[in-house]
């Protein structure tokens, strides 16, 4: 069974003609309980039953310049209030695992898109990602996009992401036999390349080529 609450409130305002303020604040909830029967004899029937808590905001300030140049800055923040996770061995409870945790993280980003004329525009990002673990990472992003014609774009993008395991990961996966508290952070890159073209003024068709590298 998987439970979800969701609330969310967000706020947008223009400080001047050219500027773009906006505000999100969520309040997120997950659950999951579930009767696992392993085909695997070496397994023992097992309940499993994880909840979740956390609060996120994010503030994105957004300027456009008199030569159209953009730039966008702002910061993400996550409260992981409640991070439960809990295995019961209906056959054996000394094999039962559970964990009772929280964190946090902050991530600041900026992003800024230059106008190089003759229909191409140059893309540039990055965002630095601090986890309450202890773990950080800065990672960039890029992109180059033709405005082939009025009705014909051609997109090239990069990008990197990275993330934590969660404390379901790291504690009680399904049909294993124990917690795993040494997984990795997993940093990825990917490449993607875009054709966009617009029929008139309903009719819009793209092809997208895509490529991501764990």
């Amino acid at each position: 069974t998987d439970e979800r609450a969701y609330a969310l409130v967000r706020a947008t305002g223009h400080p001047t003609p050219d500027a773009t303020i906006t505000t999100t604040l969520s309040l997120d909830y997950l659950g999951y309980h579930a009767l696992f029967s392993p085909v695997f004899l070496s397994f023992d029937q097992q309940r499993l039953h994880s909840q979740s808590l956390s609060l996120n905001y994010e503030m994105r300030w957004q300027q456009t310049f008199s030569n159209q140049n953009v730039m966008i800055a702002g910061f993400e923040f996550q409260e992981n209030f409640i991070q439960d996770v809990a295995r019961d061995d209906l056959v054996d409870p000394t094999m039962s695992t559970s964990t009772d945790t929280s964190s946090d993280y902050v991530s600041p980003f900026a992003q800024f898109d230059w106008r190089l004329g003759h229909g191409f525009w140059l893309s540039t990002g990055a965002r630095f990602d601090s986890d309450s673990t202890g773990e950080q990472r800065l990672t960039p992003r890029f992109g180059l996009i033709w405005n082939a014609s009025p009705s014909t774009d051609l997109k090239l993008l990069y990008g990197q992401a990275f993330r934590v395991p969660n404390v379901s990961e790291q504690a009680a996966a399904e049909g294993l036999p124990g917690p795993h508290p040494d997984l990795k952070p997993e940093t990825n890159e990917s490449w993607e390349l875009v054709a966009d073209h617009r029929f008139g003024p309903v009719w819009k068709a793209d092809i997208d080529f895509y490529y991501t590298k764990s």
